[in-house]
């Protein structure tokens, strides 16, 4: 009776919790409660398969028949995904959950909502197997997925006919398709295939990750004492020194001031400068081996950048503050600051305070500008590169601290 009730209400739709009549909510609950499943959160179906996604498990219908498997009981996730590439919208979604006695739980494409439903079963079981699978790894024993195998030195594919040390391993890329392993240094991936052949596919990318990282902790304390020893640390075009960062071995260098951040992507090296508004470099990932270290590194470097230059304007800070309410200009290159207004160009321009409708640092297309409005005027008094601005960090809190109305 309860099976005929839910194929009835689910015969052509997905139908929310929220919308469904008390009695039907109460059927639904009461086989979750049957199976010790917890809390009903979903639900999903075509004409003949119900499938009822709970806190603790899945159950599905079908033709008649009730099957249930609870997470602590799931094995292995697989997914079958294949994506149109043309204007077509042919994009197919195949999942499958395995019982630890081997029992198979299949969700068709032609569920409602598929990859919806998808994502959810992946997510929980990531969640519930990611900790063991990365116990395991760890510790030294091979975690198999499939023909590939990671233990907490090497990759291994092909069933065993490649083999790749994590301290060869550049990075991994996995989309819903397909799987990319790449080596350091190389532009061609090591290792490429389609998902669907490899059992539990985001705890293979979560281990491979964690593994690298790992590999990158134990070594980055060597690479940061050669870098503050003034050693310069080279990852391919791409170099790092006290003085700045380098490309191809000094054809172009910009000092750390100029640098706004360095950010490592999935597939390239991205360099930002305080005066561009986009990316000044941008590097392939080949082109820059060893890029997960490159992360570590400039971390450190921008943390401790940060912390000297904290430390730079507490100490500076009061006395310039002190400076000003004694009627001593501040200068900050082309801009300076007295009791009585802004000075631009050593008094080329002058804007005394009453007049001054807001100062502030706005990014344009040509990068970050400090930018001086008047009163009474819907352009710009003045805008100004903070290139041409000295001490920026410093004339930054100097004018939060007036903004504040801590200077008067």
């Amino acid at each position: 009776m309860i099976t005929f009730i839910i194929l009835t209400a689910m015969r052509r739709r997905r139908i929310q919790l929220a919308n469904m009549p008390p009695a039907q909510q109460w059927h639904y609950q009461q086989i979750a409660a049957t199976y010790q499943l917890g809390n009903l959160l979903e639900t999903y179906g075509s004409s003949n398969l119900i499938v009822l996604l709970c806190s603790e498990g899945v159950v599905t219908l079908n033709k008649g028949q009730v099957d249930a498997i609870r997470w602590d009981q799931v094995e292995a996730f697989w997914k079958d995904v294949s994506l149109s590439h043309g204007s077509d919208s042919s994009d197919s979604y195949d999942y499958t959950l395995v019982r630890n006695d081997g029992v198979k739980f299949e969700y068709p494409d032609r569920i409602t909502d598929i990859q919806k439903l998808g994502q959810q079963l992946e997510r929980e079981v990531t969640r519930r197997l990611l900790p063991t699978a990365l116990a395991t790894a760890t510790a030294g024993h091979d975690v198999g997925f499939g023909a590939i195998t990671v233990n907490a030195h090497m990759i291994s594919a092909e069933a065993g006919h490649k083999t790749l040390p994590f301290s060869e391993l550049e990075y991994i890329i996995m989309d819903e398709e397909k799987l990319y392993i790449y080596r350091k240094g190389e532009r061609r991936a090591w290792h490429h295939q389609r998902v669907s052949p490899v059992p539990n596919p985001a705890i293979l990318k979560e281990v491979i990750s964690h593994l690298q990282q790992e590999e990158v902790r134990h070594e980055l304390p060597q690479v940061i004492t050669a870098y503050t020893m003034g050693t310069p640390i080279v990852f391919g075009r791409l170099s790092l020194s006290l003085q700045g960062v380098e490309i191809d071995q000094g054809k172009e260098r910009v000092a750390w001031s100029g640098i706004r951040s360095i950010d490592v992507r999935e597939q390239d090296v991205s360099i930002r400068l305080w005066n561009k508004l986009q990316y000044w470099k941008t590097l392939p990932r080949w082109m820059t081996p060893n890029a997960s270290m490159l992360k570590g590194l400039v971390a450190h470097i921008m943390q401790e950048r940060l912390r000297a230059t904290q430390t730079h304007i507490n100490s500076q800070l009061p006395q310039t503050i002190a400076s000003y309410m004694a009627g001593i200009p501040i200068d900050f290159g082309r801009i300076s600051l007295s009791t009585q207004g802004v000075s631009i160009d050593q008094g080329k321009k002058f804007l005394p305070w009453h007049e001054v409708a807001h100062l502030r640092t706005q990014t344009y297309i040509g990068g970050e500008h400090v930018v001086i409005g008047k009163k009474g005027q819907l352009i710009s008094w003045q805008v100004i590169p903070i290139a041409g601005i000295s001490n920026i960090d410093l004339f930054r809190a100097f004018v939060a601290r007036m903004q504040s109305g801590i200077i008067v």
